[in-house]
């Protein structure tokens, strides 16, 4: 699971797995999406935070994941 932000090149590459119980599922925030307002609450502070960071991309662990 990655967290990806505006303007950050990816791309996948699955390596030639033939594993059946990995998928790819695309969500897609628009960037007006949550006004400045909003994120700047107290009860957001986390998500502004994590949405920052990924301006540089973020990869979750397994563990994270997995919760």
């Amino acid at each position: 699971m990655v967290l990806v932000g505006p303007n950050l090149q990816h791309a996948w590459l699955t390596h030639k797995c033939q594993c059946k119980e990995i998928f790819e599922v695309t969500i897609q925030f628009h960037r007006d999406l949550f006004d400045e307002k909003l994120l700047k609450r107290n009860q957001l502070c986390y998500i502004r935070t994590m949405f920052e960071k990924s301006n540089r991309g973020i990869s979750f662990s397994r563990d994270t994941i997995e919760k």
